[in-house]
């Protein structure tokens, strides 16, 4: 039996593949042919693993809380979040690097309900959505509801806006190459 590109298992194009028990119970199995929706599954999952793995792996840089020479574990429970800013109800966990002068990761908590309002940074982030459900709003408009897993690039000195919806806070694993700021939209 001879596949073509989309229907054969891995190998050359063209390749005499012969037919077995395994390729026709496959070709006749639903769930076989759902294998999309279990990719993304495992791309999403590789995608938080390989955040969570980075973390970890750049444990060592320093101003990371309790950094030494055979690395740093921090028990969920031991995280320390206080106020990003005076008076604010979003709180941050610094993981690595100092927020405050450049390169850093930091896990964000934003409480339910809670929208940031129409704002930009310097420099471009990176985020995982670790818990609740994140609304992230980009320059052009364009809005989704990202649930635990989800990804956000987003580029420095665009408006965006985020928010929190609920029922649970929203934590956020974010990466910045350059230090925090948050500068509020302009009215006009």
């Amino acid at each position: 039996m001879t596949y073509d590109r989309g229907d054969r298992p891995p190998g050359r194009e063209g390749e005499e593949v012969p037919k077995s028990a395994f390729t026709e119970s496959h070709a006749k199995n639903d769930n076989f042919k759902g294998w999309e929706a279990n990719a993304m599954r495992i791309v999403k999952n590789v995608v938080l693993g390989a955040s969570l793995a980075a973390v970890a792996g750049v444990s060592y840089v320093g101003g990371v809380v309790g950094a030494n020479d055979i690395g740093t574990m921090i028990p969920a429970g031991e995280l320390v979040f206080g106020p990003i800013a005076p008076g604010s109800p979003v709180q941050v966990a610094e993981l690595w690097g100092d927020r405050t002068q450049g390169e850093h990761g930091m896990l964000l908590k934003i409480p339910a309900g809670f929208e940031a309002g129409l704002h930009a940074h310097t420099g471009d982030y990176h985020a995982i959505n670790l818990q609740g459900t994140w609304v992230h709003t980009l320059a052009d408009g364009q809005t989704k509801e990202l649930p635990p897993g989800s990804y956000v690039m987003q580029p420095g000195t665009q408006n965006h806006n985020d928010v929190c919806k609920g029922p649970s806070d929203c934590i956020l694993l974010i990466h910045q190459q350059v230090k925090g700021d948050f500068i509020p939209a302009k009215t006009q």
